[in-house]
């Protein structure tokens, strides 16, 4: 054989990564995965109604990912607002009481870091300010449609912690 199909050869690395994105992208997503990206969309959407400029979606503020992940970074007016998004289907309590303790050191961490690193880009202009929102994006229950699935109500919390 040539080696183009092979494990072997000067391309096998690159076929290995290119079957590997190839099946990560065709694998189904697991339904609270879908839920969550599904929220995320819905209230990139509500920030954009109040006034928000979104600069960023599923930001990692360090190399590899390993200092966390912020859903999403908008700007309203002079303001950088650092966004948490909590999704929830039925009837079990408000999404924005998930955002415990810990959760809220972990997004003020990212946040640092994520503001030391554009500041040193020079992307965060003088004289601005941080913030923290949470988003809260619910699906009731509706008597007409499957439990959990209404029409989403959306709640945006200011300066929430």
């Amino acid at each position: 054989m040539n080696g183009a199909l092979t494990r072997s050869g000067p391309r096998a690395g690159a076929l290995r990564r290119g079957w590997r994105a190839l099946r990560g992208r065709l694998r189904q997503r697991a339904p609270h995965l879908r839920l969550g990206i599904r929220g995320e969309r819905i209230a990139a959407r509500a920030l954009r109604r109040a006034g928000y400029r979104i600069v960023a979606r599923n930001y990692r503020p360090g190399p590899g990912g390993s200092h966390g992940e912020i859903d999403i970074v908008a700007w309203e007016a002079r303001t950088l607002a650092v966004v948490e998004v909590k999704t929830r289907r039925g009837g079990l309590g408000a999404p924005g009481e998930r955002v415990d303790a810990e959760k809220r050191l972990r997004l003020r961490r990212a946040a640092s870091r994520m503001w030391r690193r554009e500041s040193e880009r020079r992307r965060i202009p003088p004289g601005s300010r941080l913030r923290m929102d949470v988003v809260e994006v619910w699906f009731p229950d509706s008597p007409r449609r499957r439990p959990g699935f209404g029409r989403p109500v959306v709640r945006i919390h200011r300066g929430a912690f």
